[in-house]
């Protein structure tokens, strides 16, 4: 009992996490977990905590698998489709994730910036100076060049729909005679 007491699953003694995971497991089977985001982020939190460590622990996980990060990945998807979990506490994941709530979008702008501005300030500057161009002058060139392509790919579409134009009233006359597409390709040609 004492060994058991060492072991710790995210600081918390493995007796005591027992008891988190006896207490989440009747909640779910009950069928009494809130749905909301306190009953989600408990679900999330505890399985995630507990499916890392095992992850961490497993000889082959641990060495060529991508250790912990990715067993819990493998492990929710397992418990997903072998339908130990219900289907309403599946979909009440799934809306708090990336659904109605999008929780998984706040976590990445938080991560994002909380990494963004834990950075040395010094090193933040003369890594700016350097970045901040190159973006710039990648996005311009992005720019011509989508416009171009865009373009290209629009006169080709023009002449494979056989809509010729004559040039001086604008009348449309060729082998299909689609007054949608002979609009936009003149309209196009306005441009």
């Amino acid at each position: 009992m004492k060994d058991l007491k060492t072991i710790k699953i995210s600081g918390i003694s493995l007796p005591l996490y027992t008891f988190f995971i006896v207490i989440l497991a009747s909640v779910i089977a009950l069928g009494k977990l809130p749905l909301n985001m306190v009953g989600i982020t408990l679900l999330l939190v505890v399985l995630g905590h507990l499916l890392y460590y095992i992850g961490e622990k497993l000889p082959i996980v641990n060495s060529y698998l991508g250790d912990g990060s990715v067993f819990t990945l493998i492990g929710a998807t397992l418990l997903s489709f072998g339908h130990v979990i219900p289907k309403n506490v599946i979909g009440a994941v799934g809306k708090f994730m990336g659904g109605q709530f999008g929780f998984l979008d706040f976590y990445i702008a938080a991560l994002i910036c909380g990494s963004i501005l834990g950075m040395n300030r010094k090193l933040l500057i003369k890594a700016s100076t350097k970045f901040i161009p190159v973006t710039l002058i990648t996005m311009v060139i992005g720019f011509f060049c989508s416009r171009w392509h865009g373009d290209v790919a629009w006169q080709r579409f023009c002449a494979l729909s056989h809509v010729r134009f004559n040039a001086n009233d604008g009348r449309r006359y060729g082998r299909r005679d689609h007054t949608t597409v002979s609009n936009l390709c003149l309209w196009s040609s306005t441009w």
